[in-house]
């Protein structure tokens, strides 16, 4: 209940600070996230399911995952995103064994929105506090961020507890927290839309190989069984 009061205070004291040109740079910092968030979808799951199953695939994929992709963009968590992803998976034609096991464990696991914002915001607020980045820290950042994605809760502004100790890693100060904390509710929309969908994508990309291996599978079983009719010893 006073978390809202305290980080209007501290966004109050940042523009008392810095003037309103910080409302640009912060208009700025949601324009180069969403645009990295657009830019994954369509680049790492749109390409994953194109060359793994066509791109017929990738059109179904986006046509039937949308609604659930949307639930997560306004409700901002995948837990409770599922039942809508189940919906998707049945019109995708995958087998409950496959989106019963997935998408779960990617709910747990799999949170890249929040790797990717994390890692953005750590670039920011390292030029806001004149914090030098070189290449190997900024790897190092992409890394932590990674890891701290997967320890993240799966509730709304669940990045926000873990967005701290990805600033450490790159030497900026703790306190940069609460100057972006208005800022998570806006990017965490967005994030959270990104990791259903990339659980999904994931859904569709595992069911497609296993279709694909059973199919070969049973297509080379097949082509070792003798004829029917025939008796290879020369006899009828």
């Amino acid at each position: 209940k006073v978390a809202p009061i305290g980080i209007l205070a501290i966004v109050i004291e940042t523009f008392a600070e810095n003037g309103f040109d910080m409302i640009g740079s912060m208009i700025g910092l949601l324009a180069v996230i969403y645009l990295g968030f657009i830019l994954h979808n369509l680049i790492v799951y749109g390409g994953g399911i194109l060359l793994s199953s066509g791109p017929g695939r990738v059109g179904e994929f986006y046509r039937h995952g949308f609604e659930s992709m949307l639930f997560g963009f306004t409700a901002q968590t995948s837990s409770a995103s599922i039942p809508f992803v189940n919906k998707a998976a049945r019109k995708l034609r995958i087998p409950e064994s496959v989106y019963g096991f997935v998408y779960p464990l990617g709910v747990s696991i799999h949170k890249d929105g929040t790797a990717l914002y994390q890692s953005v915001m750590v670039v920011f607020l390292a030029n806001y506090f004149g914090v030098n980045l070189d290449l190997g820290t900024m790897l190092m950042v992409v890394f932590a961020a990674t890891v701290a994605s997967i320890g993240t809760a799966g509730v709304p502004q669940g990045g926000m507890m873990t967005l701290g100790m990805v600033l450490m890693t790159a030497g900026v100060p703790i306190d940069g927290v609460s100057i972006v904390a208005g800022l998570i509710a806006i990017v965490g929309m967005g994030s959270t839309m990104n990791n259903v969908a990339g659980n999904l994508a994931t859904t569709v990309i595992v069911s497609d190989q296993e279709k694909m291996t059973g199919d070969t599978v049973q297509s080379a079983a097949f082509s070792t069984q003798p004829a029917h009719g025939h008796n290879f010893s020369g006899e009828h």
